[in-house]
């Protein structure tokens, strides 16, 4: 069995953030904000049969869809990680 270093995001976004040595950190710290709201998504994915987050909120959006309530959780989520970083001037969903 062959072994394979394992390299969190964490540790990619630092690595290459030290190769660029004129990297003003920007990026990473974007990076760093999604990856927060990435796990607090994947805590809530993994405990989905135990908290009520599977399923529809019986209304659909613009495009006719389904608005499902693990959509509506990651949007907020999302939004809200990015929200205080100053990393971006306007976000969309």
């Amino acid at each position: 069995m062959s072994q394979h270093k394992i390299i969190t995001l964490e540790r990619h976004i630092i690595e290459g953030e030290r190769a660029h040595p004129g990297a003003s950190g920007s990026f990473s710290g974007l990076l760093r904000d999604l990856t927060l709201a990435f796990k607090l998504i994947w805590r809530e994915v993994s405990k989905a049969g135990l908290v009520d987050i599977l399923g529809s909120l019986d209304r659909e959006n613009i495009h006719g869809d389904d608005v499902k309530k693990l959509d509506i959780f990651a949007n907020d989520t999302i939004f809200k990680a990015m929200d205080h970083g100053g990393h971006l001037c306007i976000m969309a969903s």
